[in-house]
């Protein structure tokens, strides 16, 4: 603030400066009667009481104001804070288990539609890794002659190939909808494979990045990125079979009770099984194989 000027006399003493508008108002009250000049001077205590009543409230509001700001920003701030834990939150667990679901649920579907057509090597027109990319986003396959067909549609069995709720353009509105309860719109979410591996012959590794683009309903703050993620997919529930004497049979759903092949010429991995056109890729090592695996009175464990 801006300090008040003092005027000099002569001698140098200081005086406090007189604006016009109160000289006027002395000059009048002098000319006055004793009567007169108390009325006046009433006049004037009430109009300057009034206006230092108008200057409290003008600053009592600044204050007021500038307040609500402050609690404005704190509230902004403490929202931002808690947004960002929910994303790290979303980051950091969730995403795994989407993978993990929507991958699973890919795989068992491929599985039951394969066994279906008992496995025939012209069932699966395109590489594992197309294949679950088509399924997991909109359960979709193609198709020996090219055409893609819906395995939600298709009856594996008794029901259908693979679970539409499962599926990520199912799964995406619920997304949308904890988000939006949230506070948050979800402009994209989409899961984009990169590499499938059996890692040992009981798992299969997912590789994965995630595309998201959250922004909060006020477009205060928003979160865009692609988060790589690695998720390991057990092979237990999924549909495979033996070679046994170079045919294909003991069609059944991998359980506990499977084996790990030990034999000399070891099965192979269940990602290798399900890759009719990608023979050779992912896990080298050992497969599995079903507990009536039988070659000439061998079993699993010493073929």
């Amino acid at each position: 603030m801006g300090k008040m000027r003092l005027l000099q006399n002569s001698k140098g003493i200081g005086k406090i400066r007189v604006f016009p508008y109160q000289e006027c108002i002395r000059k009048i009250i002098r000319g006055m009667s004793p009567t007169q000049k108390m009325k006046k001077i009433g006049i004037f205590f009430s109009i300057t009481s009034l206006l230092i009543v108008i200057l409290f409230i003008a600053i009592s509001n600044m204050f007021s104001n500038t307040t609500l700001k402050e609690n404005d920003l704190d509230v902004t701030r403490a929202k931002v804070k808690a947004m960002n834990s929910i994303v790290q939150e979303m980051e950091n667990n969730y995403f795994d288990k989407i993978i993990y679901v929507s991958s699973k649920n890919a795989l068992i579907g491929l599985s039951k539609y394969y066994r279906k057509d008992s496995y025939l090597n012209t069932v699966l027109k395109r590489p594992l890794i197309n294949n679950l990319q088509n399924l997991i986003q909109n359960g979709t396959i193609m198709e020996s002659n090219g055409n893609m067909i819906d395995l939600k549609k298709i009856n594996c069995m008794g029901s259908p190939c693979i679970t539409k709720k499962y599926v990520m353009a199912d799964l995406k509105p619920e997304i949308e909808t904890v988000f939006s309860d949230l506070g948050m719109n979800v402009h994209e979410f989409k899961v984009n494979i990169t590499d499938v591996s059996q890692k040992d012959p009981w798992t299969i590794e997912i590789k994965a990045d995630v595309s998201y683009f959250f922004e909060d309903k006020e477009r205060i703050i928003s979160w865009k990125s692609i988060s790589p993620r690695i998720v390991d997919i057990p092979v237990y529930g999924l549909y495979a079979f033996d070679y046994e004497s170079g045919s294909k049979g003991n069609f059944g759903v991998i359980t506990t009770a499977w084996k790990e092949d030990k034999g000399s010429r070891t099965e192979p991995s269940i990602v290798n099984k399900m890759s009719t056109h990608d023979h050779g890729a992912g896990y080298l090592g050992r497969g599995i194989c079903s507990p009536d695996f039988n070659v000439g009175g061998k079993t699993c464990e010493t073929d």
